[in-house]
């Protein structure tokens, strides 16, 4: 199969490291194809398949795909009234956020030393308004070339790879063992949890936080602690409880700064982990009590 090389200033108002289009009749991706930056197709309206070299994949409203650079594909446009995004980007236009922005930019990093490239990804129905909105909003700001665009077009990319990148994991083989060891990510979520515990922390943020299932989490999450997720963010806030009320804060608004929303929450927990009220603690310790 002979494959065109094109690139990213072929597109007409492309900037150097990034371009988005709303597609009703598409030319140049017909035939195929490889080209030395990311892209990424939503479709918005109809059927359109894509095609990969040994694959291939028909996507409908709400369905995506995301391909590395040089990787051989083309696209067919099943019906008349399809109407889909392009974007293409190089690694370039995102490396500056690498270290804020870990993850989106690890999942592109990953892909480009795959072997394998999926042909399509299904979005869920509530995350195809978010997309939708995310792709609006950008093109929006292509087109306007206002003051800061490229960072505001930037910070949308990263949301929507994010969700992909969400999405790539739960619908295929967990590519994301690629970019961080099991070990590595659980790690990471310990020490978050660390600086967080204060926070409205959820088991489902946690874990979509380093995009895993709950129940994977929660396995891994046991093993590397001995504890559940809920049981060492309330051990946490416990210990920061009993800091506060050795530094003279009061036992009530211990319980709230430590990141307790219900004092019986923080009464429960306290018993269980020092075996006493937390009136007997501030009394054996000589501290505040309301």
């Amino acid at each position: 199969m002979d494959a065109k090389k094109i690139f990213l200033s072929g597109y007409k108002n492309a900037t150097e490291n990034f371009y988005i289009d709303k597609i009703t009749e598409p030319t140049k991706a017909l035939k195929p194809h490889i080209h030395n930056y990311f892209q990424i197709y939503f479709c918005k309206r109809g059927k359109l398949t894509h095609n990969l070299t040994n694959t291939s994949a028909t996507l409908f409203r709400g369905d995506v795909f995301v391909l590395p650079p040089n990787t051989v594909h083309y696209i067919e446009k099943n019906v008349s009234d399809t109407v889909f995004y392009s974007i293409s980007f190089t690694f370039d236009f995102i490396k500056e956020k690498e270290l804020t922005d870990k993850f989106p930019c690890d999942f592109l990093s990953s892909l480009q030393k795959s072997s394998k490239v999926y042909p399509k990804l299904t979005l869920a129905p509530e995350d195809i308004v978010f997309a939708e909105c995310i792709l609006n909003k950008m093109a929006d700001e292509f087109a306007d070339k206002k003051i800061e665009c490229e960072t505001v077009i930037r910070d949308l990319l990263l949301s929507l790879v994010t969700l992909i990148a969400r999405l790539h994991i739960d619908q295929t083989e967990n590519v994301y063992t690629d970019i961080h060891t099991k070990k590595q990510l659980i790690s990471y979520c310990i020490s978050y949890i660390d600086i967080h515990f204060n926070e409205a922390i959820t088991l489902n943020d946690i874990s979509k936080r380093c995009a895993m299932s709950k129940t994977t989490f929660c396995t891994l999450f046991r093993n590397a602690t001995g504890m559940s997720f809920k049981e060492y963010l309330n051990k946490k806030r416990i210990q920061k409880a009993i800091s506060l009320m050795k530094n003279g804060e009061k036992i009530t608004e211990s319980a709230r700064i430590s990141g307790f929303g219900e004092f019986s929450t923080f009464y429960r927990n306290f018993v269980k982990y020092t075996d006493m009220s937390p009136e007997e603690y501030a009394k054996i310790h000589r501290m505040n009590i309301d």
